[in-house]
């Protein structure tokens, strides 16, 4: 039997800018509370690496343009 994986299931977010990419066309990736998170810059990394808190919310709220990990 064929599993059929959706592209969404291959893509990851940018928790700063929130671009959907590729894994493998990230620029950058940093390990934080032992999760992966990918970056589609340098720039995106170093935002958010000074406040981390800024882009991460533990519970997803309507309308919030911020999401969890």
């Amino acid at each position: 039997m064929m599993n059929i994986i959706s592209r969404k299931e291959l893509t990851v977010r940018d928790p700063v800018c929130g671009i959907w990419m590729e894994p493998e066309d990230a620029e950058d990736v940093e390990l934080y509370e032992d999760k992966i998170l990918y970056f589609c810059t340098t720039s995106c990394k170093k935002d958010f690496l000074i406040n981390p808190d800024q882009y991460l919310i533990q519970k997803k709220e309507p309308n919030n343009e911020q999401f969890e990990l």
